[in-house]
């Protein structure tokens, strides 16, 4: 083994043995907003919406179809998302230009092979489709940055699949150069 993978050992039997003792609400009331547009923990356990905070503002959201709810990973509970639902979260980060920098992600959960599918999009219908996703096609995660579809559009795609039946931490980072080495 090389040094690095005795540190990653290491690092991962310190973090697996503290890991059940986490409360995802304290870890987001202990974390910076500064910058932050849009949160949503959707950890809620129960009920037939979910509430996430929105430029500093408080918003409640239903579902498109009755809430589920799953055990989680980071929390007790997840909202459990499958290809009959949805939950709009209105108006978020309408300003977001391809030229600024901004991050976005989410924890899933994949239980079928060859998955595909929106996680979250943000993306408007008649303005060229505008926007930006993160998406799923065959268990790899994708995602678009798009100014007018197809002239000025990103599309990124990972080339080795999630596994079924774990928990991914998927994060995009983009920096705002309008070119695919912007993406990670």
């Amino acid at each position: 083994k090389t040094q690095a993978d005795k540190l990653r050992a290491e690092a991962r039997t310190k973090f697996d043995a503290t890991s059940d003792k986490l409360d995802a609400v304290a870890i987001a009331d202990s974390m910076t907003t500064e910058g932050l547009r849009f949160q949503s923990l959707l950890t809620e356990g129960a009920g037939p919406a979910a509430t996430s905070v929105i430029d500093g503002k408080l918003r409640l959201h239903v579902g498109s179809q009755p809430l589920q709810w799953a055990e989680g990973h980071v929390a007790p509970s997840a909202l459990l998302i499958n290809d009959k639902s949805s939950v709009v979260l209105g108006d978020v980060a309408n300003d977001i230009e391809n030229n600024q920098p901004f991050s976005y992600g989410a924890w899933i959960h994949l239980t079928n092979d060859n998955t595909a599918g929106a996680i979250l999009a943000k993306m408007h219908d008649g303005g060229d489709y505008r926007g930006f996703d993160l998406w799923l096609e065959g268990n790899r995660i994708g995602t678009h940055i798009i100014h007018r579809w197809q002239e000025d559009a990103l599309k990124v795609v990972a080339n080795k699949p999630l596994a079924k039946n774990q928990w991914h931490h998927v994060f995009v980072t983009y920096n705002g150069s309008g070119t695919p080495q912007g993406l990670k």
